[in-house]
């Protein structure tokens, strides 16, 4: 659905020619390295999608082009473009820097600390919505585009299970997915989280629907950066994203729950997604639901791991500990060294916990895809040399 690149396209934080990312919040196109950075920096930062490889909404795609055609860059580095910025030693980052630090440092600076950005005064909200203004101005389908994006969020749930999307102009607008083995979900496990889940104040419950938003970002991000990188180039400079990055503004308990749903398998994800989905619906119909008040700390962890929580001791932490920007480089040599501990723990302490059982199959699924990484590697390596010694062959014999 995305457009052909014109050449006269470049990163708009390196400089770098062919970019084939876009940051949709941010309004601009950036290059594979920007883009790890990007990422790691997570949504709330900015959103990014593929231009050629994600599906893009037509219109979405068209306001990021024409944002990006029309300078929305400068916002970003307004103070950059003042030519006193020369004289501060303060510069935009080029192709040639390295990702770690220079582009990093840059990206940070650029979009979280909002460094370069021109601070305009605040000014008092109308009381008129920008969809009546819409209307009242006769332009009905942006009225009809501002409606659509108010079921943003279960419209991406719904499209990430069965690729559709509801038909908002027509009154539809829910699509519910049924799983193809619904018999499995009627586990008491899965009706004490659904009813939990139903629980939720709004409030909390609009934490939770964004959080999984986030996640299905990530997981679909991730699965069109392994189609489309050099995986033999990926292996220390760009940057892993394997669970949600830490947002400064939220709890540390939200961001760990966050984190949480990354292991969570194909099927309990699709779970949660569907009973969110179904919730949503219920609430915007107003349908009132008795019960009792619960957090949304109790919901992620029963469709984790309800046997794991009992067998903790009370003075454990319910949650692993959220990993920051500053030790995100530690975190493969500390979960090394908490599984070995856990595994030792196992020789004296009895049987193995469920908890103990995932630790190992993660770390065992985590060091399957460093294999395969490195036979790529390997892979690339042995063509060359191949390739090579072809070369000096042809010469030996003239």
């Amino acid at each position: 659905m995305s457009k052909r690149l014109r050449s006269s396209e470049v990163c708009a934080d390196c400089s770098g020619p062919d970019p084939s990312w876009a940051s949709v919040n941010r309004g601009t196109f950036i290059c594979d390295e920007c883009c790890s950075v990007h990422r790691s920096l997570g949504r709330h930062i900015s959103q990014v999608r593929h231009l050629k490889h994600t599906p893009w909404p037509p219109t979405l795609l068209q306001m990021v082009e024409t944002l990006y055609n029309n300078g929305a860059n400068s916002i970003w580095e307004h103070s950059l473009l003042d030519p006193a910025s020369i004289m501060s030693g303060r510069r935009k980052a080029n192709p040639q820097d390295k990702v770690h630090p220079n582009k990093a440092e840059f990206i940070r600076a650029k979009y979280q600390m909002l460094a370069f950005v021109h601070r305009l005064p605040c000014r008092d909200d109308d009381s008129v919505t920008a969809k009546d203004l819409s209307k009242q101005g006769g332009h009905h389908e942006l009225a009809e585009r501002l409606v659509e994006i108010q079921y943003e969020l279960t419209d991406r749930l719904a499209f990430y299970l069965c690729g559709r999307k509801p038909d908002h102009k027509n009154g539809q607008h829910f699509i519910i997915p049924q799983m193809a083995d619904s018999s499995l979900d009627l586990s008491e496990l899965a009706k004490a989280a659904k009813k939990k889940l139903q629980s939720l104040s709004n409030h909390l419950f609009e934490e939770l629907a964004m959080d999984v938003y986030d996640e299905v970002d990530r997981r679909e991000t991730d699965a069109v950066w392994l189609a489309t990188q050099n995986h033999s180039a990926l292996v220390t400079e760009t940057t892993v994203v394997p669970f949600l990055p830490v947002n400064p503004e939220y709890s540390s308990t939200r961001n760990q729950g966050r984190q949480k749903l990354a292991r969570f398998n194909a099927h309990e994800f699709a779970t949660l997604v569907i009973d969110i989905l179904s919730d949503a619906k219920r609430r915007q119909q107003g349908s009132s639901l008795s019960g009792s008040k619960e957090n949304v700390e109790l919901i992620l962890r029963t469709i984790n791991n309800q046997h794991s929580i009992e067998s903790q001791d009370n003075d454990q932490p319910d949650y692993d500990s959220v990993a920051s920007d500053e030790d995100t480089d530690l975190e493969t040599t500390a979960s090394k060294a908490n599984r070995q501990k856990s595994l030792d723990s196992d020789l004296s302490d009895g049987p193995v916990t469920v908890q103990e059982f995932m630790e190992v199959k993660n770390a065992l699924v985590a060091s399957e895809a460093k294999i395969q990484q490195l036979m790529k590697v390997n892979n690339n390596l042995s063509d060359e040399l191949r390739i090579m010694q072809k070369k000096l062959l042809g010469k030996d014999a003239n």
